[in-house]
């Protein structure tokens, strides 16, 4: 009779612990527009929208999309919503990681987390409505700071899209939980660094990551999937060229699956037109993508090439020399991939 109560007792403790594993906390990207005739609400359960949902069980990095069939004309408003995640975990946190608009990555705001009316956790990616923080409804930042617009893209982000991915990182705000790898952890002095390399053919203009009377530039260490800036600034302006490329060294090694895309490129503060590069490793120790040189006319397979989007067809060296001449300044904003 005792061990009979004594089971009965244990399976009750159990059960109280297990609630939370009950609820549905599927997190998937909503979206509608004024009419309602483009919506997506977590099921493909309507014609021409079908959509990607992730089941949240924790700490994590998670991935959000909706696809529709025709391009989006207006918005009324889209968020990320995880059902009951309230309910489960009240102190979560959601940080932006990347967005994609038609596969191409997009700069984004990372918003504020906050709570829904139905026990779920949103955040709003646009809405006409969450310009400021509302009180009401639990806002919080996974970096503790609210002084921020609390939508993640603006209005025209959307429009003419067929597609959005939003990646993100989950924290369900535990004790234990980090709320930001970037956050509470400093980068590591050992992660790759991203360099806009370049020198002209007797090296009297160069850059090679390192500040001196000749340029200047801005470097950025890599620390996984994410937009990433860098630039090389000379005193005077290019004459000639030997070669340029993105040089990420000691990264082949560690993620030997990346790759590089490039979403912005800006000659003397102008947006100018690129070709689509391919990622590939000259030494099987750095990661580059060349921009222009002498020698990659064509793909060289020993280089282990590849391209963010798994097609090779097309991809050459990114810019023309004559793109250089002249200019003082190149900034260019990359979207890179660990490929794990």
């Amino acid at each position: 009779m005792k061990l009979r109560v004594f089971l009965i007792m244990l399976l009750l403790a159990l059960l109280a612990c297990l609630p939370a594993l009950a609820e549905d906390t599927t997190a998937f990207l909503a979206f509608t527009n004024q009419d309602g005739s483009q919506s997506y609400w977590g099921y493909d359960d309507a014609a021409g929208v079908r959509g990607k949902t992730s089941n949240i069980t924790g700490d994590g990095t998670y991935t959000v999309s909706v696809t529709f069939d025709q391009p989006i004309k207006d918005i009324y408003f889209s968020q990320i919503i995880i059902r009951n995640a309230d309910n489960v975990w009240p102190n979560s946190t959601l940080e932006v990681l990347s967005v994609k608009i038609d596969r191409i990555p997009v700069s984004f705001s990372q918003g504020i987390t906050m709570s829904g009316d139905d026990g779920s956790t949103v955040l709003s990616l646009w809405d006409p409505w969450f310009q400021g923080i509302d009180y009401n409804y639990s806002p919080r930042a996974f970096d503790g700071n609210l002084n921020r617009d609390a939508r993640v893209l603006k209005m025209e982000d959307f429009l003419g899209a067929k597609r959005i991915e939003v990646k993100f990182r989950f924290s369900t705000g535990s004790a234990q939980a980090a709320t930001s790898s970037a956050a509470v952890t400093p980068v590591p002095s050992d992660a790759p660094l991203a360099i806009l390399a370049f020198t002209n053919k007797s090296e009297t203009q160069f850059y090679w990551g390192t500040d001196s009377g000749i340029s200047t530039g801005v470097t950025a260490p890599i620390t996984g999937d994410g937009l990433y800036t860098i630039s090389a600034n000379f005193t005077v302006p290019i004459k000639e060229i030997y070669f340029s490329e993105i040089l990420i060294k000691n990264c082949e090694k560690k993620w030997p699956k990346s790759t590089i895309q490039i979403t912005s490129i800006k000659m003397d503060g102008r947006k100018i037109n690129f070709a689509k590069g391919f990622t590939c490793s000259t030494d099987g120790n750095d990661t580059i993508m060349s921009l222009w040189d002498p020698w990659f006319t064509g793909i060289n397979r020993k280089y282990n090439p590849r391209s963010y989007d798994g097609n090779l067809s097309g991809a050459r060296r990114v810019l023309q020399k004559n793109d250089f001449m002249n200019v003082s300044s190149i900034e260019i904003q990359f979207y890179f991939s660990t490929g794990e």
